[in-house]
């Protein structure tokens, strides 16, 4: 059986096949789409192939890029680009998926100072929220603070951070108002893809899992 030939990736290739994805792109690439199209390329960056350098992030601030590799020009791109690929204003929730970096970029007031949510973004852009919230929580709104926290933390929050800053939309999963099928923290998690962080050890990390209705052996 004829082997495939191996493509050996030097850190001039790597920088080539960055221009070109930004260059198709029109923007900086995220970390999926750089995986996505040079596989090789990110298993080398990861390995060290640059000097002090061992991740996408490592390797964007090289170029001069901050951490989430955001800027205005991004997030109007990506905004646009997937609210085309929807064919409508698209939701807090679809546009943190699309990425979190831009999202994080809005809710911490980096698009412009006097925008602090996403639906103040979509106003600013559309004319019109995206969503007409009630004061009422509802799932959409559930959705819409979980990522607006994890992208203030960077991580997924841990079931006692969130219950202390939103009891309300926290009660509304346990009590199956989010979705009748979900009524624990780790279900509400797996619901949107998410992982729990890890949890604490002793007594306090033995009740709380108890009450996200996970197995504490797990």
């Amino acid at each position: 059986m004829r082997k495939r030939k191996n493509v050996f990736w030097t850190p001039s290739k790597i920088d080539g096949a960055f221009s070109s994805l930004r260059h198709e792109l029109g923007r900086v690439p995220t970390n999926d789409e750089f995986i996505n199209k040079y596989s090789g390329a990110m298993k080398s960056i990861r390995r060290g192939i640059f000097s002090g350098i061992n991740s996408w992030n490592d390797y964007l601030i090289s170029k001069g890029y901050d951490k989430w590799n955001i800027d205005v020009e991004n997030v109007d791109s990506l905004y646009s680009e997937l609210k085309q690929e929807l064919g409508r204003i698209p939701n807090g929730t679809e546009f943190s998926k699309k990425s979190c970096g831009a999202y994080a970029f809005i809710v911490r007031r980096k698009y412009r100072p006097s925008i602090k949510n996403y639906n103040q973004f979509v106003q600013f852009k559309e004319g019109k929220p995206a969503t007409p919230f009630k004061l009422s929580w509802n799932p959409e709104r559930v959705n819409e603070v979980f990522y607006e926290h994890k992208s203030q933390l960077e991580r997924v929050p841990t079931f006692r951070e969130f219950a202390k800053k939103n009891k309300g939309a926290l009660r509304m999963i346990l009590e199956g108002r989010y979705n009748f099928s979900v009524r624990t923290w780790n279900g509400f998690l797996e619901s949107l893809g998410e992982k729990n962080p890890k949890k604490e050890k002793g007594f306090l990390g033995v009740l709380e899992t108890i009450l996200e209705g996970g197995n504490e052996n797990a």
